[in-house]
């Protein structure tokens, strides 16, 4: 949250459990609510309860989170740890992983780093047991992965999504013009938002890629601050 006060400005912090997410917005209880209830929710009723409740996390709830603030969302359920550890929190065993939103977009997630190969191995082989029967290609296995965690010390991690967080910190209407490669030229709507913004574009300022003209030419400095 300190390293991200630097794209969108210092903002109080509010901690949301995924539970109390979907009760907050969907005033439902995720560990008991029954799949049909799930399938009419997300107008599905062929999905399973995992494909439900990821539908609603993304479509239902992220759009709200963060508003005005740094929300960070825990305590997913055990189902959702993937590489992260999990410990029993209030009678329920959840992941001990979380990710951070502003306006409704993902900034950053961070797990507690799962370290034991067999719980890893036998996540895996659930995850490609589910994917078969969804007539789905299973994952590979990466073996030397696996070899290699004895060696991982109790440690934790989070992955940022820097280009998102610039987006934000210059307000622009689109990620495409952070990302730091060249890129096509836009499209004529995105042209005018553009030059709105900064004054020019970089099709007519030397070829530069649309991050290295957003540094060059952010009106109030903010792109010199990082």
């Amino acid at each position: 949250a300190a390293f991200l006060s630097i794209f969108v400005g210092e903002l109080p912090v509010q901690i949301l459990s995924y539970r109390t997410a979907f009760e907050k917005f969907l005033d439902i209880d995720y560990r008991e609510v029954p799949l049909q209830i799930l399938q009419n929710l997300a107008q599905n009723d062929t999905w399973s309860r995992r494909d439900c409740l990821h539908y609603l996390l993304s479509q239902k709830i992220e759009p709200h989170l963060g508003r005005n603030t740094l929300t960070a969302l825990t305590s997913f359920p055990a189902s959702e740890a993937a590489l992260a550890k999990t410990a029993i929190v209030d009678g329920e065993e959840v992941s001990l992983r979380f990710e951070i939103y502003y306006e409704g977009i993902e900034l950053a997630n961070g797990y507690h780093e799962l370290s034991d190969a067999s719980i890893i191995k036998e996540r895996f082989q659930k995850t490609n047991k589910a994917r078969e029967q969804a007539g789905k290609t299973p994952y590979l296995l990466d073996e030397n992965f696996l070899a290699s965690l004895d060696k991982l010390p109790d440690c934790s991690g989070v992955a940022l999504g820097f280009d998102r967080a610039l987006m934000l910190h210059l307000k622009l209407p689109s990620i495409q013009y952070v990302l730091p490669w060249g890129l096509p030229f836009l499209d004529n709507r995105d042209d005018t938002t553009f030059i709105q913004r900064f004054g020019s574009h970089p099709k007519t300022d030397g070829g530069l890629t649309p991050l290295e003209f957003c540094c060059m030419n952010s009106s109030d400095d903010r792109a010199n601050k990082i």
